[in-house]
């Protein structure tokens, strides 16, 4: 049951943000970045992983450009064989290539990921959320097997407001969210 559901709101979701306007998801990808660029955790980190977004997610593509700019070390995500993902440096001529779901990685050697524990905040791309950090992603499971066993950084989950849901049911594996920024606010997680 709750996996149909699960599936069910993957799909009315992924549905809603496909009919955003290249100009709708331009104007909530720019506000994400605006208020990404007002946290202090933010502006003292020196070392993100973000993502290549696909799909009408929220692009954080303007974020990563000002961050190598300043300074900060990027890495983004790269699946590996055993369904966890190593998270690779990139700069401003970093190649990339395809991965197997057609989303760009780094094409650069997996000897120069760097370890989930030493990232100062991880930015994760979702699908819905919930106020207690609860994050339903795509439904492979890559961010949850990576982050299991970490002393993780600060997880922040990325979204548009309307992907915001009132109760998500964790699974024991679920990895909980720090907090989701969307073009609206920062939904700080809730005991």
């Amino acid at each position: 049951m709750i996996d149909r559901q699960k599936t069910a709101l993957r799909k009315n979701i992924k549905k809603m943000r496909q009919q955003l306007s290249a100009s709708q998801q331009e104007q909530g990808s720019l506000a994400v970045c605006n208020q990404i660029n007002e946290l202090d955790q933010y502006d003292n980190a020196r070392h993100i992983a973000l993502y290549y977004a696909c799909n009408g997610e929220i692009d954080l593509s303007i974020l990563l450009q000002a961050a190598l700019k300043n300074g900060k070390r990027c890495y983004l995500p790269a699946l590996n064989v055993n369904k966890t993902l190593s998270f690779l440096p990139v700069a401003q001529n970093t190649p990339f290539i395809k991965n197997c779901y057609g989303i760009p990685e780094p094409d650069v050697d997996h000897s120069l990921a760097i370890l989930a524990c030493k990232l100062d905040i991880i930015f994760l791309p979702l699908v819905a959320f919930d106020s207690h950090g609860n994050r339903l992603g795509m439904g492979g499971g890559y961010y949850d097997r990576t982050l299991a066993n970490e002393n993780h950084p600060l997880l922040v989950g990325v979204a548009y407001d309307f992907q915001h849901q009132d109760h998500l049911i964790a699974e024991q594996w679920d990895v909980p969210l720090a907090a989701v920024i969307t073009e609206k606010t920062t939904y700080w997680r809730q005991a």
